[in-house]
Formats: structure tokens, C-alpha cells, sequence
């Protein structure tokens, strides 16, 4: 049984560790909070003995295992100019200490309740040596495993300078942990067995130390090389190189590049690579743009030689979510700085609108805007009532089921909400525009049990929750001036009832007009909008 129960506590330290690692830095240990929790449950059975083990374990842990990690972060985030980082670090390094302290304490007074032998004390500390040395081991090099952002990965896969400077960053980190938590650890027990006699133990304690220099020297050491590759790649810091690059004859390096323009929303130098003369390049920054929905490049796209990188275009230019936003895309390509942007866009919307308004693309400038105003002004005047709803299967809009115009988003599906979609696992967007009867501050909440992403107005992504959850209120403030504003809703619903629903409220509009107050309820149908082509 008791072998059970080691077994157990070390499987749990393993996965508290893990999950540690794959979330921030920064985040709480959960294993000593787990063992002081523990440690009460058992002092209210009057196992004292029991609890002062899991006090013992609860004080090593956030002494020789979870202080040197913040310790660490301070250090860290003082260097990265992160003063909030540093605030959290230091109050959590405070509470850390404080917890292992009253921990010793406690645990001193089960020992004494308990009347524990020095054997039992010595057997139980040999225990949580077992379990510190497999911390030990395993929290510093948790930083060079092959997850998606590990130090090996990055190294392996890389491909400019930021990738290796984080590299050497987590290689640093890991060499540190190693000289803090696990040699300092060793170290400290080593002489605690000598000095009572267990020089044997101690031998062991003192081997683990050589392996663990030898890993820490390792990481260093690493970390040294990552730089050193850091530094050979800074040349790719610089646009006006990597336009160079695009014509070299390694087809490989010239991805990278596309690569390196598509991390750092480089969208002139994305249109130079859709400009080059090899089609895997052409095709991967047609992608790019896709996935970034930027229109500009997409029309530019539409008109390559190949098939293969048109059907790129083509599929974000007869996509139901492109028809339902394409007269706001349009437009704003009118004010492009490519004449050949502008001539596409003109051509688009004047083919999807069977209008034509006097714009020219290559007018003088103040021209333009005058037709621009007449193109705004006919959306304007022919916009209908509702939103466009693009329904999907997938949580990630993975395949258009079909469209339909909702008057408001107020919905609880019990079912699947059309007969062609699964109940479950489903996403739907949203798009059209939004009318405020009067410039002021507007609250604006979505009450949802799945994930969410909204947007009002030109850049305000107010809501961002793409996670599951239970039914849950996201509520955001933000100032609207009078008129129509174009707003996005998305949304995903993974099993169970799907509830989306969006409310909003007018935090000072104009006292003296009451006709223009809005009380706290679900966006009507008198103010939402759509022109789909």
C-alpha cells in the first residue's frame, strides 16, 4: 500500500510538473498547495503522523523546487523591462516563502502530536528525498523537450534569429534550474546525510551532483551555441536583404523568407514574393494571405498564371464569408496603394453591385475619395435588416454547411440549429454592421457556452474566448460615434446545448435624449445590418 501511495505522489508531482511547463512561467505550483490540503484533511482524521510527512514534503518542495523558479522569473522579467511579471513573481515569491515556513511549523507540531521516533522521522525524510530527487530530474530539462515552442524544437526547425535566441533562452533557464534546484538540493542533503554518519547515502547524493553539472554545463553550453547561431542569422532582420533573398537560387532559403514576412505582417514584401518567378514561393505567399484574409494581396493572387495559387484566391473570393464582408473589403481596397489593387477591387464591385459610380483607378487622388464616399453612401442605402450567418461544420469553420440572415443573436439550441449541421461540434460567423443611434460609451456582452471572438468597428476585437466553458457573461465598454460600424461574431459550440446570445447597453448617451437610451437587452433587428452580394 505504501508502495501505492509513492507511486501515486510521484505521478502526480509528473503531471503537476508537466502541466507547469506547457502553461506560463509564471503560473502557481499546484503540488504543494495539494500536499498542504492533504496535510488538513489528514489532521482532522488525527493522522498526524501522516500530515506532518506531507507538510515535510509541502516545505522542501516550495524551498528547493518552486522559490528558485521565481527567483529565477524575477531576475528574468527585470532583465525583459516586464515590471508587472516582476510585481506578480515577487508577491507569489513572498507567499511561497511564507507557506513553507508556517509548513515547517505545522509540520513540527504534527511530529509532536504524533510523538514520532527519530527513526520515523529519518524514514519518512528518505521518502521525500525520493520524491525531491525525481523533481529533480525532471523540472529543468522539461525546457529542451519537443513540444511545439521546446529548445530542441526550435533549434531543430529555426529558422531565424528570434527562433534561437528563444532557444537560448529556455537552454539558460534549464541550466539555471539545474544549478538551483537540483544541485543546490543534492548538495544540501549530501551534507545533511554526512554529517549524521550515511556517507554511503551521501556518496549517491554527491553522484547525482556530477550528472547534474555536467546537464547544466550542457545547457550553458547550448545556450552559448544558440547565440552564436543568432547572430549569424541577424542578416534576415533586415527587409531590405530578404528582398534580395527572394531571388537566390536556393528555392529553400526564399521560403524562409516568406516565412520571415509572414510572422512580421510584411505585406510589401509578401507582394513581392507573389511577384517571383517560382511558383512554390508564389503559391506559399498566396496561402499567406489567405490565412491572413488580406484582400489586397488575395486579388493580386486571383490573377497569377498558375492554377494552383488562383485557386488560393478563389476560394477566400467565393467563399459565403467573403460575399457577406465584400463590400467593406472592396472599399477599402479603392484606397490601395497598388493601381492594380484598385483596378481588381473596382472590378469586383462593380460586378457584384451592377453599379458603376465614376471611380477610377487611376484618378487623382481627391477624385477617388469623392467616388469612394458615393460607393459608402450606396452600402449605406441598401444595406438590409439582420446579419449574415455563415454556418459551418468544425470548431475552426471547417466546412460551409450553409447562410442564412439572422434578425438578432439570440439563440439556445437544444438541436442542431439546420438540418444539414451536426448538434455538436459547429462554428458560425456573424457578419454585417452594427448601428449606434448616438455617439457615447457602449457596453456590448455576449452570454455564451462556447468559445466567442467579437469585433465592432475598424480595430476593436473587444471579446476573445475560443475556448469551451460553461455558460459565461464577456462584457466590454468602448465609445461608438453615431452610424453604422462593422461588427463579427464568432462562435463555436462543442457538445451539449449551444447558447450565444449578444446584449448591449449605452452607458452615456445624451441624457437629453431618451428616445436614444438603451437599456440592457439583446441587439434588435433594428440595428443590425447586412449587404451580402
Amino acid at each position: 500500500m505504501k508502495k501505492k501511495h509513492c507511486l501515486i505522489t510521484f505521478i502526480l508531482i509528473f503531471i503537476g510538473i508537466s502541466v507547469l511547463i506547457a502553461s506560463d512561467v509564471c503560473a502557481v505550483f499546484d503540488i504543494p498547495i495539494g500536499n498542504m490540503k492533504h496535510a488538513e484533511s489528514l489532521e482532522n482524521k488525527g493522522k498526524f503522523k501522516e500530515a506532518a510527512e506531507s507538510r515535510e514534503l509541502a516545505a522542501e518542495f516550495y524551498e528547493y523546487v518552486t522559490i528558485p523558479q521565481f527567483e529565477y522569473d524575477v531576475e528574468y522579467y527585470t532583465a525583459k523591462g516586464k515590471k508587472r511579471r516582476v510585481t506578480e513573481c515577487e508577491k507569489r515569491l513572498k507567499e511561497f516563502r511564507e507557506w513553507a515556513e508556517k509548513c515547517r511549523i505545522k509540520a513540527k507540531e504534527d511530529r509532536i502530536k504524533a510523538g514520532s521516533t527519530p527513526e520515523e522521522i529519518e524514514n519518512y525524510r528518505e521518502k521525500i528525498r525520493s520524491r525531491l530527487i525525481a523533481s529533480s530530474k525532471l523540472y529543468p530539462n522539461f525546457h529542451d523537450l519537443d513540444g511545439d515552442k521546446g529548445a530542441i524544437t526550435l533549434e531543430r526547425n529555426g529558422k531565424f534569429s528570434e527562433d534561437f535566441i528563444r532557444a537560448a533562452e529556455l537552454r539558460e533557464r534549464t541550466g539555471y534550474l539545474y544549478e538551483k534546484i537540483s544541485i543546490r538540493y543534492c548538495l544540501h542533503e549530501a551534507e545533511v546525510l554526512e554529517k549524521a554518519g550515511k556517507t554511503e547515502r551521501a556518496t549517491e547524493f554527491r553522484k547525482l551532483v556530477e550528472d547534474f553539472q555536467k546537464k547544466a554545463e550542457f545547457s550553458l553550453q547550448k545556450a552559448k551555441e544558440d547565440r552564436e547561431k543568432a547572430k549569424t542569422l541577424g542578416k534576415y532582420d533586415n527587409p531590405e536583404y530578404l528582398l534580395t533573398v527572394l531571388n537566390d537560387d536556393d528555392i529553400q532559403l526564399r521560403l524562409r523568407v516568406v516565412e520571415k514576412f509572414a510572422k512580421e505582417n510584411n505585406t510589401d514584401g509578401l507582394r513581392q514574393a507573389l511577384a517571383n518567378d517560382n511558383l512554390r514561393v508564389r503559391h506559399r505567399s498566396a496561402r499567406v494571405f489567405a490565412e491572413k484574409w488580406d484582400i489586397p494581396g488575395v486579388l493580386l493572387a486571383s490573377q497569377d498564371s498558375d492554377q494552383k495559387v488562383r485557386k488560393v484566391a478563389e476560394d477566400v473570393l467565393n467563399s459565403s464569408y467573403f460575399r457577406a464582408a465584400a463590400s467593406k473589403e472592396l472599399i477599402a481596397c479603392l484606397n490601395d496603394k497598388d493601381i492594380e489593387v484598385r483596378r481588381l477591387a473596382i472590378e469586383l464591385l462593380e460586378k457584384y453591385t451592377n453599379q458603376r459610380l465614376d471611380y477610377v483607378p487611376d484618378a487623382p487622388l481627391e477624385q477617388r475619395k469623392k467616388a469612394i464616399r458615393e460607393w459608402r453612401q450606396w452600402v449605406k442605402e441598401n444595406l438590409k435588416p439582420g446579419l449574415m450567418g455563415i454556418y459551418y461544420k468544425g470548431k475552426n469553420f471547417n466546412k460551409e454547411v450553409t447562410t442564412r440572415i439572422d434578425s438578432q443573436i439570440n439563440f439556445h439550441w437544444e438541436n442542431q440549429p439546420h438540418p444539414e449541421l451536426p448538434k455538436d461540434n459547429f462554428s458560425v460567423r456573424w457578419v454585417g454592421k452594427i448601428y449606434i443611434p448616438a455617439d457615447g460609451e457602449y457596453k456590448i456582452a455576449i452570454e455564451s457556452d462556447g468559445g466567442v471572438n467579437l469585433w465592432v468597428g475598424k480595430h476593436h476585437h473587444l471579446i476573445s474566448d475560443w475556448e469551451e466553458h460553461k455558460p459565461t457573461k464577456h462584457e466590454r465598454e468602448l465609445y461608438l460615434r453615431k452610424g453604422m460600424h462593422n461588427i463579427r461574431l464568432e462562435y463555436y459550440d462543442r457538445t451539449g446545448d449551444a447558447l450565444i446570445q449578444l446584449y448591449w447597453s449605452n452607458v452615456t448617451a445624451n441624457e437629453s435624449k431618451q428616445s436614444d437610451k438603451i437599456p440592457h437587452h439583446i441587439i434588435s433587428a433594428k440595428h443590425l445590418f447586412h449587404l451580402s452580394f
